[in-house]
């Protein structure tokens, strides 16, 4: 490895920089606390590709502390951003465990969701990672908000990032190939808590209209009740308005992110639980479908997806989905935000009373991704006509959300 500038060199911060950080949740390691710190430092994790990760390499790269953060009383402190590469970024976060050890962490950015998530595990082939452990689900790795806002802070955008020698070991080498030795696994709760009940079993996107929170467990959209707001840069999203409200009853915080087109999502919740040496809190929130992205991997966006509308492997959940939650609805009016014109028309071809109900669905849904590729608007209603017209079958019609089914119930009805 070649040599490198210890992390003491890039300690010196221009005074106009200092006069920034002084208002932001969190305080600037001396070069003395950091190396302290870091004296006190242990690596819990597994090896990567037959190499251990070692607090020489971390120093070699420049992630020793230099951000020290108050989430209720424990202190968390954090190294420089670095790049991961695919636009993702992290951290080495260093927390005292259990047994008053200061030890390693990784944190990370999520793409989809903006967010800084813990990586309790991770599998790998060839040599190289393949998944990112999400313990017991993606919320319950997600990073208390004082730890969100900091790192938002110390990374405006990715310029600002330190590019190192061995992104994944260093990355990886704080954690555990198998999850069950993790720590995490003995901190964080494996049962959620709830908002609600608003989850299909069968993994299809619950209808949005009918995510209805608990009572008491609402938000407070008043702006004199606003807890944190922050911008924040993602590689997918870019530029991200960051604004945290207490629920009615103060047991929980929600993060609503916005982004420049004024897309609006609920990107995760928080509890008030204690706060664990992985640097996460003992309980979490599941929000379900509540906390769909406002970008979705398209696999996972079923019928609701904006295929219009994509970056890489995402489609946009908005327009037909994220804009059609009462409580993204409530907090976009009291934020004067535009929301998207929409029929009252159902997106579910099963809900066609008629042809014509049929067709506005279909307009409303947008490009349909079936097993022979991607069909126009114009395409499926033309293909439906024929099939009206008696000049096909009704097996050239799509099985894609249940289209064929419903044309076929519509012909037997003798529907107009």
């Amino acid at each position: 490895m070649e040599g490198k500038p210890t992390s003491f060199d890039s300690f010196a911060v221009a005074e106009k920089e200092q006069n920034e950080l002084n208002s932001s949740p969190f305080e600037l390691l001396s070069r003395e606390e950091s190396e302290d710190i870091f004296s006190q430092t242990e690596i819990h994790g597994s090896q990567f590709n037959e190499e251990w990760l070692t607090l020489d390499i971390l120093k070699e790269n420049n992630l020793l502390p230099r951000y020290k953060i108050k989430v209720d009383d424990v202190h968390v402190y954090c190294s420089p951003c670095y790049n991961l590469g695919l636009g993702r970024i992290a951290v080495v976060g260093y927390v005292k465990d259990k047994k008053n050890k200061m030890v390693a962490r990784s944190f990370y950015r999520s793409n989809s969701l903006g967010l800084w998530r813990y990586l309790p595990s991770y599998t790998s082939s060839y040599g190289h990672i393949d998944w990112y452990g999400k313990g017991h689900g993606e919320a319950s790795v997600t990073l208390p908000i004082a730890i969100q806002q900091t790192l938002a802070e110390v990374n405006k955008n990715d310029s600002q990032t330190i590019d190192v020698d061995i992104p994944e070991l260093i990355f990886v080498g704080t954690s555990r190939q198998n999850k069950e030795q993790s720590t995490y696994i003995e901190e964080v709760d494996s049962i959620p808590a709830k908002l609600g009940s608003f989850s299909n079993k069968d993994h299809r996107k619950f209808q949005p209209q009918k995510i209805k929170i608990t009572k008491g467990k609402f938000p407070v959209f008043d702006l004199s009740q606003v807890v944190a707001t922050w911008n924040q840069y993602s590689s997918l999203y870019g530029e991200i308005k960051v604004e945290v409200l207490p629920s009615q009853n103060g047991k929980f915080k929600f993060i609503f992110c916005r982004d420049k087109e004024d897309r609006v999502w609920i990107a995760g919740i928080e509890d008030n639980s204690e706060m664990q040496s992985v640097g996460l809190r003992k309980y979490w929130i599941d929000g379900q479908d509540l906390t769909t992205p406002a970008y979705e991997y398209e696999a996972q966006a079923g019928k609701y997806g904006n295929l219009q509308k994509r970056s890489g492997r995402y489609v946009d959940m908005f327009k037909n989905y994220l804009s059609q939650i009462p409580v993204i609805r409530k907090y976009c009016e009291s934020r004067t935000i535009p929301l998207p014109v929409f029929s009252e028309t159902s997106l579910d071809f099963e809900d066609a009373k008629n042809w014509d109900s049929l067709f506005q669905i279909i307009e409303n849904r947008g490009d349909l991704r079936g097993s022979q590729g991607f069909y126009t608007p114009e395409q499926l209603k033309e293909i439906i006509q024929e099939v009206r017209d008696g000049k096909i079958e009704v097996e050239n019609i799509t099985r894609t959300g249940e289209l064929r089914q419903v044309v076929t119930r519509l012909l037997k009805q003798g529907k107009k």
